[in-house]
């Protein structure tokens, strides 16, 4: 099974919380068992794309520079939400699964409304 996790946080960036240690070790098992995972997580400075543990990592928004740099960088991931998904339904490879990662300020942009790939919330 393809899954594409929108994971906000990744555990690599400075600062990060549980939550994202917690996605990357469900992520982890997952790819262990024979899933393909992809997750698209929110820009820091340094930040890379890479495959650790077998799960992929992509940054998407804007990481440097502008004033809160860590309040700045998730807004800019929230607002690329809607274009991720689309496209990703889009993709010849589109994902069997959808993971929305809940998150501040609000808890969901209900990405499930913008595609017809099966989503759940976590």
């Amino acid at each position: 099974m393809r899954i594409l996790h929108l994971g906000l946080e990744d555990h690599r960036r400075p600062g990060s919380g549980g939550g994202s240690a917690r996605n990357h070790e469900v992520n982890r098992r997952l790819v262990a068992r024979g899933h393909e995972v992809e997750v698209v997580t929110a820009r820091y400075r340094g930040a890379q794309a890479r495959c650790e543990d077998g799960v992929a990592y992509r940054h998407i928004g804007i990481g440097i520079g502008i004033g809160n740099e860590y309040f700045t960088s998730l807004l800019a991931y929230q607002a690329l939400l809607p274009a991720v998904v689309i496209a990703a339904g889009a993709r010849a490879q589109r994902p069997d699964l959808l993971v929305e990662e809940f998150a501040p300020p609000w808890s969901s942009l209900g990405v499930n409304r913008l595609t017809s790939i099966p989503t759940i919330g976590s």
